[in-house]
């Protein structure tokens, strides 16, 4: 259903370019296994299936582009791309007024912006609608970049547009009625030539750099990066079942220690507020949450949903003193996670440790789960294994060491986690793996928040085997 009801938005998405400098159709170009023009037009479908656009069309050249994407949207041919992206532009708005005549709006979007992430195209169409002026444009700093919207009292200058000169142009002249995006400039980068391997940061390279550029996050707490990387990505790029889950209802289950509870609250705040239906709870125990998102039927959880929350179900576990909750009702569990799109476990505890190696009944990873989130806190690295480690004992034979009796000789120094436990416990089946099977399985190192623990968290991966299961993604959280 159109969510936006109040202004009809379009998209056009301008792929007529030739590629000259690239060598060859850089529209075909995979990056991360994903042509170019492909993940561009799915980012634009999920924004119409999701309701923030009516109507969607491509601007193309005849030949293996348009076989690539006639089958998934309107495809207009440009046969004359040497005439510029203006050409592109005219094509487009003609045939979105055949398509959808009384459009209020329409966001332009190139196709060679591999990084550009759905989240940040939901925020610019908010700034729109938000703003009450005429045009919004993603920038970086002092770029102007695309996507770009403009409302439909545009349409005659873009259609006039000449030569290679596109709607910034309109922008520059238009600077008042513009409100601006500021997104990182990593989503903005346009491939003019191939790609080089992915660069290793430099050592002046500063996390909270890239934590403050995401200032205008929907939530602005939680920060992701690729192993190497030093761009933040949104959470549907470093959770792809986040906005496309293999099945629905989508369960999962987070373990191991260092941020999980964190994380887990993260997601269902993400996805509640988009329409999502979240219903959060552990399968052993879990910190009782504000009364406000306690639900204890079905009735309570569907008032939550309608509120635009998620809800939270679980016993009250009477040995913590009303502090905790243990594992809901079966019977409200199986209806509350085939009534949700989501259900978010957390399925192991670590008493607020930064890593964990599980005991015998742990983790409680439940049958229905279908993709698990393994977890570990960064400060863990180079102190005593005894002091950040929840279950020492469970670790020491996982790991094959001897422990220092602190106990009893106070001044000697207990095991010190390095790089290379930490990896041994993660991808261990004993360890942060243990009961997760054959489903999805992502390690998140979390604190990942200091130019330190940046260089442990990098070494952590290079010691980690690469299983083509398992995705590693780092994270802060603020």
């Amino acid at each position: 259903m159109y969510r936006n009801s109040g202004k009809k938005i379009c998209a056009i998405i301008l792929a007529a370019g030739n590629s000259k400098r690239f060598g060859e159709n850089k529209l075909l170009y995979s990056v991360d296994g994903t042509p170019m023009l492909t993940h561009i037009a799915e980012c634009m479908l999920m924004m119409k299936k999701e309701g923030f656009l009516r109507t969607v069309l491509c601007v193309t050249r005849p030949g293996p582009t348009e076989d690539l994407i006639g089958s998934t949207l309107p495809v207009v041919l440009n046969t004359h791309p040497e005439q510029g992206i203006s050409l592109s532009i005219r094509l487009g708005l003609e045939k979105l007024h055949e398509l959808c005549p009384d459009s209020d709006a329409c966001l332009f979007c190139v196709a060679d912006q591999p990084y550009l992430q759905p989240e940040t195209i939901r925020e610019l169409i908010a700034c729109f609608q938000n703003s009450g002026r005429n045009i919004a444009a993603c920038t970086s700093g002092s770029v102007i970049g695309n996507p770009v919207l403009f409302s439909s009292a545009y349409y005659p200058q873009l259609s006039k547009l000449t030569g290679d000169r596109g709607g910034k142009k309109i922008v520059l002249q238009n600077l008042e009625d513009t409100a601006f995006f500021e997104v990182p400039s990593g989503q903005l980068k346009d491939l003019d030539t191939k790609p080089g391997p992915f660069p290793v940061p430099p050592p002046s390279f500063h996390v909270r750099k890239a934590m403050e550029a995401h200032e205008n996050s929907p939530v602005s707490e939680g920060y992701f990066f690729r192993p190497g990387s030093m761009e933040c990505i949104c959470a549907d790029t470093a959770f792809p079942f986040l906005s496309h889950p293999d099945r629905q209802p989508c369960v999962v289950s987070l373990v191991g220690g260092g941020g999980k509870t964190t994380l887990m609250y993260y997601m269902a705040h993400l996805l509640s507020s988009r329409g999502k239906k979240v219903v959060v709870t552990t399968s052993t125990h879990i910190k009782k949450p504000d009364d406000h998102l306690l639900a204890g039927n079905m009735s309570d959880i569907f008032r939550l949903w309608d509120a635009g929350s998620f809800s939270v179900i679980g016993k009250e576990d009477p040995r913590s003193g009303g502090q905790k909750l243990s594992l809901p009702d079966p019977l409200l569990l199986k209806e509350a996670a085939a009534s949700s799109d989501f259900t978010l476990i957390e399925a192991d505890g670590s008493k607020r440790l930064p890593i964990k190696v599980p005991g015998d009944q742990e983790p409680v990873i439940l049958p229905e789960t279908d993709v698990v989130v393994g977890v570990m806190g960064l400060s863990a690295a180079g102190r005593p294994l005894e002091d950040v480690c929840f279950r020492p004992e469970a670790a020491e034979q996982l790991l094959h060491i001897k422990m220092s009796d602190t106990k009893n000789n106070p001044g000697e120094q207990g095991h010190i986690l390095t790089a290379a436990d930490a990896a041994a416990i993660l991808q261990s089946p004993q360890g942060t793996r243990k009961n997760v099977g054959s489903r999805p399985f992502y390690l998140v190192l979390n604190q990942f928040d200091s130019e330190q623990r940046r260089k442990t968290a990098e070494e952590i991966f290079r010691r980690l085997s690469k299983d083509p299961r398992t995705a590693v993604i780092f994270s802060a959280f603020r």
